[in-house]
């Protein structure tokens, strides 16, 4: 669990954006390596608060259930949120909410 963080926060990998966009293009055995980012799971019914956080280069192409945010079997999650918040970049779609 994390505290309310007052400051601007940013998650990121250390994919080289180019390299999985060339992945991409030419499709091949080398194209999941490439496009390995980070993750971020809520897990069933987690209330999350998301304030002015940047997401940049998360997901892992190729990859289900990789998702730069991934609600994962949410069920309730009355409460939750993303405001003010940017995803870019992201190599496995961006939000994914089910269950």
């Amino acid at each position: 669990e994390v505290a309310v963080l007052s400051h601007n926060v940013r998650f990121t990998s250390d994919v080289d954006a180019q390299a999985c966009d060339n992945a991409f293009r030419n499709y091949g055995d080398g194209t999941k390596n490439a496009c390995f980012g980070g993750n971020l799971a809520f897990l069933q019914h987690a209330v999350v608060r998301i304030e002015n956080a940047e997401f940049e280069k998360l997901g892992q192409g190729l990859t289900m259930g990789r998702y730069a945010l991934h609600f994962h079997l949410a069920g309730d999650v009355s409460g939750s949120y993303i405001r003010n918040s940017a995803i870019h970049r992201s190599t496995n779609r961006c939000i994914t909410l089910h269950g």
